[in-house]
């Protein structure tokens, strides 16, 4: 199974939960790329908001089913806090991405993390 054909069953996971991070998921554009990120990244483009996703991550670090879902909703959290359009208001960048982290694996389900 291609990781496209993954993400999107796992979309489809998180429709059958979760419907309403769901429709904001299909909404973002999916880039697999090694060379993008290392792990998982939200970005916005021209106004379009793409998911970069590392194949290699995914396969090596993201190995449990219930890490692949949350990782995506993790994301998608990330979105819905505007989190990529307040980064850039902080000095230190990298406070932020653990402070917004932090926030965001809140809503996440114990048994999904």
């Amino acid at each position: 199974m291609t990781l496209s054909e993954q993400v999107a069953n796992y979309t489809i996971d998180i429709l059958l939960k979760e419907p309403f991070y769901a429709y904001l998921l299909s909404g973002i554009n999916k880039v697999f790329s090694n060379n993008k990120t290392t792990t998982i990244a939200l970005a916005e483009e021209d106004g379009i908001w793409v998911l970069y996703l590392n194949p290699e991550y995914w396969e090596t670090v993201l190995k449990k089913p219930e890490q692949r879902y949350s990782v995506l909703k993790h994301q998608v959290l990330h979105l819905i806090f505007a989190h990529p359009l307040k980064a850039n208001d902080y000095k230190n960048e990298l406070v932020f991405n653990i402070a917004a982290d932090i926030l965001v694996n809140q809503y996440l389900a114990e048994e999904k993390t």
